[in-house]
């Protein structure tokens, strides 16, 4: 179904200031709400708590999309008017699915009549459901919505939305307690009645039992922000004196980034380690190898071989899984390059038996998704280090006249990318259930991976092509937001969840991922600036104590443009360094190559040196093989080609420079040249 491209929304500017202070002045305190800005806006405007007895908060928040009009439609369908126009399809499901009762709203202000409309996100997606009932909408970037021209936004309206929204989340409530024992989990409300399940949250001693009884539970569904507030609420010797309770605290601060609690409770833990069992045992050695890890105590390798060791003891299906594939990533990452690619068949084999090990298991089917996803960086790894390793060696023969590849390293690089598009194939089926199935951790962990597998690829062409970047086609630049909504999704679900940790770097991809597409295109990516993007990176790392973002993107975009500029003859370089010595000397340094490799690089510079007096056509290259890897660049003799960049033609390959010239002598003359 196409959609209505009548000029109805401003696109330059999705939302006028005025719209804004509209929708604040109704949805306000006086009508029992509590509106925040959502800044950055990664998906909505606003979002809305609804409040209880006049000003006491109910924790039951609603999102809020502000849309300006600057020139209304009105159809007739089934007798009914509505107003008609496009709007993105990712959007409004983003809007709907931002709570499980799906209460969200989008709001249209007329700029004429400084009027607004609204209706629930729900509704809309049924009338499209309506509309078109093959469903190809979904597939769109945009579909045609429409929204009731009887719905004013007014105090009247508000009285209403505040009950239907509130009824929406007292039926999740009573779902919950219908439903939720199935699940293991309990029902918290404060205050208690009579004949129900339900935890006074007044009474520590109880809260300190329920959470030793259910805490393990919440722990496993994710749910943090709970966790940590139920937590917070009892006093530390009461924590401290329990084995079940200073466990929980410490995971829980160590799995949402709080380091210094998690180190605090860890210490708490350590008298109580007899009381605990095997297993839980082995979850405090994983979180104490991870926090020495993270905080710099242990390096690489000591890290997987400690992940390994634990690996082995564990009798647990998904904690044996989940440290089996951190061991083996660890070890990839900790390996050289040219150790790694070596051996890149072996551990492309052990990584998909692990792949296949976690798809057979006995895990729900949740976690053996999410299993997959942290798993793919492996096959992420392998593919990033064979075009990486291209990549460095690139550079380095642009200081002599630009990089080339053989038949063979071509096949280095097409198994590169095929490892990375088989990672992106599994994050992505991640992320498709977690949507069909409205599971948030799953769906912000495969979102956060979807932007950085991307952010990966740009980076890695930005290596090879920086002074000749792809074309802004449409697609790519569609392909550019819709990764970096999905780093917005991601950063945004983790905040909900209190994993700023996560959250800090699904922003810091959105960041760079606008810092790339700047430095290429010289035009701003996204709704938002870089620069508010990067004041809320900021704001994040202040709160929680996070390390400091550095832009990689802009740091290695300004190294290379330095090594490419100025351009000047070989001769020229050669001679302002003081010789050819002097020269290979000053690359073999710049590279890290050994002093063993400087004969061979010495010969390329002569050969590049007669090239250049001899030729006088200016379509002329001379080309070199490269090196499998960029550390062996020069262990061996080059072997030398030309190439015409005008017809495309190229000479077979001789490793006798002053042969080649001789024997295709009648390509360096220039026909006007004598």
């Amino acid at each position: 179904m196409a959609y209505d491209d009548s000029p109805l929304i401003d696109d330059n500017a999705k939302r006028s200031e005025e719209s804004v202070l509209r929708v604040l002045s109704i949805l306000s305190l006086r009508n029992g709400f509590s509106c925040r800005p959502e800044n950055p806006d990664y998906g909505v405007d606003l979002n809305v708590e609804l409040l209880e007895s006049g000003r006491q908060a109910s924790s039951q928040l609603f999102a809020v999309q502000i849309k300006s009009a600057v020139q209304l439609k009105t159809v007739t369908r089934d007798k009914q008017q509505y107003f008609a126009f496009p709007f993105e399809t990712s959007r409004l499901r983003y809007l709907y699915r931002r709570q499980p009762t799906g209460g969200g709203l989008l709001v249209l202000y007329d700029e004429h009549t400084q009027q607004c409309y609204y209706d629930y996100a729900g509704a809309l997606l049924q009338r499209l459901e309506i509309a078109d009932s093959e469903g190809s909408w979904r597939t769109q970037h945009k579909a045609t919505v429409y929204l009731s021209t009887d719905q004013v936004l007014t105090d009247v309206a508000a009285a209403s939305i505040h009950a239907t929204i509130n009824a929406a989340f007292q039926r999740m409530e009573m779902l919950l307690q219908d439903r939720g024992a199935e699940v293991n989990l309990p029902l918290f409300r404060q205050p208690p009645t009579e004949n129900t399940d339900i935890l006074d949250l007044s009474n520590v001693q109880q809260l300190a039992q329920q959470l030793e009884r259910y805490g393990g539970a919440l722990f496993s569904q994710r749910e943090m922000p709970q966790l940590l507030d139920l937590l917070g609420r009892l006093p530390t010797p009461i924590i401290s004196a329990s084995a079940t309770l200073s466990f929980l605290a410490a995971i829980t601060h160590a799995q949402v980034g709080d380091y210094v609690e998690g180190n605090y409770f860890m210490a708490k833990c350590r008298p109580h380690r007899r009381e605990l069992d095997a297993e839980s045992n082995l979850i405090l050695d994983l979180t104490q190898v991870r926090l020495d890890f993270l905080q710099g105590d242990v390096d690489l390798p000591t890290y997987a071989a400690r992940l390994t060791e634990l690996a082995a003891k564990s009798t647990n299906e998904l904690n044996r899984l989940t440290l089996q594939l951190n061991a083996l990533f660890f070890e990839m990452a900790g390996s050289p390059t040219v150790a790694l690619q070596a051996k890149e068949e072996e551990l492309a084999g052990r990584t998909q038996n692990l792949f296949a090990a976690i798809e057979t298991s006995a895990l729900a089917r949740e976690e053996q998704l999410l299993l997959s996803v942290y798993h793919s960086e492996s096959l992420q790894l392998l593919g990033s280090r064979l075009l990486d390793s291209a990549a460095t060696a690139g550079r380095l023969r642009q200081l002599l006249g630009g990089p080339i590849y053989s038949p063979e390293e071509l096949v280095v690089l097409q198994v590169g990318l095929a490892r990375q598009h088989a990672a992106t194939r599994y994050v992505s089926l991640a992320y498709n259930h977690a949507v069909a199935h409205q599971h948030k951790h799953l769906r912000a962990t495969a979102a956060y991976y979807l932007s950085r597998y991307m952010l990966n690829s740009v980076f890695e062409a930005m290596l090879l092509r920086v002074n000749d970047p792809p074309a802004l086609t449409p697609n790519r630049k569609q392909w550019f937001i819709t990764h970096w909504d999905l780093a917005g999704e991601a950063y945004n679900l983790f905040q909900e969840l209190s994993l700023w940790k996560d959250a800090h770097q699904a922003l810091s991809t959105l960041v760079e991922l606008q810092q790339a597409y700047q430095l290429t295109y010289h035009e701003p990516l996204g709704t938002v600036t870089l620069a508010e993007s990067t004041e809320q990176l900021r704001h994040l790392e202040e709160r929680f104590n996070l390390p400091a973002f550095h832009s990689l993107v802009a740091q290695a975009h300004t190294e290379l443009l330095a090594t490419l500029r100025p351009v000047t003859p070989l001769v020229e370089r050669v001679s302002q360094h003081g010789g050819i010595a002097a020269y290979t000397q000053s690359i073999l340094r710049d590279s890290g190559l050994p002093e063993k490799q400087l004969p061979n690089l010495q010969a390329e510079i002569e050969a590049f040196l007669l090239f250049e007096a001899t030729c006088y056509n200016k379509h002329l290259q001379l080309r070199t093989l490269l090196a499998p890897v960029a550390e062996a660049a020069y262990a061996q003799p080059s072997s030398y080609f030309l190439h015409n960049t005008s017809t495309g033609y190229a000479t077979p390959p001789n490793s006798n420079i002053k042969q080649l010239l001789a024997t295709h002598k009648h390509l360096l003359q220039d026909k006007g040249h004598k």
